[in-house]
């Protein structure tokens, strides 16, 4: 009488004998330590144990629902070693007792099934459902002659249309290490599910890699066109001032008097266009008069008033841009833009003052924003 344990494989229970179970968790314990720093680490162990839970369920039957030590011995040879030391042991093991003529033959039996092909789908180079993949796996041959064998039975009946949709839900996919090996008739063992893991982290380390030289090297060029592009247009600006006359005294002075009069004007149409719009996305009235379109959407009067201060904004702006040009004696900069900068932030802030003052729903409306603001800033206070 020997003690039995059960275990779960792959989300399935099952019963093993107390040897069978120290050696399965001996032998995953030895494959997590050599997938240890690897990120498929899961991945790769579960694919290990739904290949174990496959060769138990072959020792399983109706009348038999325990796998013994001898049976998971069997198993583990099967899967073969995790590391260059467990295969030493391994070998010397098995040169240190002769193997009987049963072992032999379940040897010769393992080796047969494992080189038996399957048909599975294959989701690696497929296109569409992966039946060609597996079946040209299967086969042996290249997948490229499947699908146009396919491609023409399917041109001249019609019929493998519906052959093809059938068997993408009728053949299982391969998604395990073991089942893919099995779709190539390759013998699967651990060490190459392992090796596999590897070189696959390594592929996606050496893409990262690249793609990280690639996007340096983009990211390079594209400062480069941007100095470069900084740099013509400082040569055309200094070209083009070089080219055109200076201005005349009576130009400069000219533009040193209309500059206060396009700020004052740009100044205001800012100021008139934002009271605007906030009245118009409140809903606010003054005085008995509903800035909204009745039976508008609120997009509508929002984009009119926009197109509105774009057409007048435009000439406005040309005008001042040309009296900063004359005042400031040809340049591109000089004491014109400062003094025009003071003449606009002085206006609006004049114009908002003045509208504070003059119009009640202006004042509520500004008054209840900044009790909000004020409200915010508390909670956020409190919060932090």
């Amino acid at each position: 009488m020997r003690q039995v344990i059960t275990i779960n494989l792959h989300n399935n229970a099952y019963q093993v004998e107390d040897e069978g179970f120290r050696a399965l968790q001996d032998y995953l314990s030895t494959a997590e330590q050599q997938l240890a720093g690897n990120p498929d680490c899961t991945e790769i162990l579960a694919d290990l144990e739904q290949a174990i839970a496959e060769k138990c369920d072959a020792y399983l039957s109706a009348h038999k629902n325990v796998v013994t030590a001898a049976e998971v011995a069997r198993i583990l040879r099967e899967m073969g070693p995790v590391t260059a030391a467990d295969s030493t042991s391994q070998d010397a093991a098995n040169t240190s007792e002769p193997a009987t003529g049963q072992q032999r033959d379940d040897a010769a039996q393992t080796r047969q099934q494992t080189h038996t092909r399957r048909l599975f789908r294959l989701e690696e180079g497929k296109l569409w459902g992966g039946v060609c993949t597996g079946l040209a796996a299967y086969l042996g041959i290249d997948v490229v002659w499947v699908r146009v064998v396919w491609v023409l039975f399917t041109l001249f009946t019609g019929v493998w249309l519906l052959v093809y949709i059938a068997a993408i839900f009728v053949v299982p996919l391969a998604q395990t290490t073991a089942e893919r090996a099995q779709a190539h008739g390759a013998p699967f063992n651990a060490q190459d599910l392992v090796d596999g893991a590897r070189e696959h982290y390594a592929k996606a380390r050496q893409k990262y890699s690249e793609y990280r030289s690639q996007f340096a090297q983009s990211k390079s060029s594209a400062r480069r066109w941007t100095r470069d592009f900084e740099q013509w247009q400082r040569l055309s600006h200094r070209k083009l001032a070089d080219a055109l006359p200076r201005p005349s005294l009576g130009a400069r002075v000219a533009g040193a008097l209309l500059l206060p009069f396009f700020a004052i004007v740009s100044a205001a149409l800012f100021v008139a266009v934002g009271s605007a719009l906030a009245l118009l996305v409140t809903g606010t009235a003054v005085q008995h008069w509903d800035w909204s379109m009745a039976g508008a959407p609120m997009w509508l009067p929002v984009l009119a008033l926009l197109l509105a201060y774009g057409l007048i904004a435009l000439p406005v702006g040309a005008g001042r841009r040309m009296a900063l040009h004359y005042a400031n004696g040809g340049q591109r900069y000089g004491w014109a833009d400062m003094w025009s900068g003071i003449i606009w932030l002085g206006t609006v802030a004049l114009l908002l003052w003045g509208l504070h003052e003059a119009v009640p729903e202006l004042r509520q409306l500004f008054e209840q924003w900044l009790l909000q603001l004020r409200v915010e800033g508390a909670s956020t206070t409190v919060t932090l």
